[in-house]
């Protein structure tokens, strides 16, 4: 059974995939080539073509089986809209105490 915490999935494979730019329609195929090569997380950023509904369909397909989350997140509004959708990841590019703080 996979466990979906940062530390077990980094032990596994200390990679992260950082999906930038992919759109919802081509989200689920790349993320099944990246699990069959032994990926464990996968980062969308925020700024990528409509980056919700991609988490949203990453977790919807491999949310029992992989670190799903959102990246480049900014605020807390951003935190609450990727775990809305099932997201369990957040990446920021800054230190935002706010954002930390939700994030957990």
């Amino acid at each position: 059974m996979f466990s979906n915490s940062l530390h077990t999935a980094l032990t596994q494979l200390p990679l992260v995939a950082i999906l930038r730019g992919i759109t919802p329609e081509e989200v689920v195929d790349v993320a099944q080539v990246l699990k069959e090569e032994g990926f464990n997380i996968i980062e969308v950023p925020l700024n990528s073509p409509e980056p919700y509904q991609s988490i949203k369909r990453l977790v919807d397909a491999f949310g029992d089986q992989l670190l799903i989350g959102g990246g480049t997140v900014l605020s807390t509004a951003q935190v609450d809209k990727i775990y809305s959708v099932g997201g369990k990841l957040i990446v920021s590019p800054n230190v935002n105490e706010q954002v930390i703080r939700r994030s957990k």
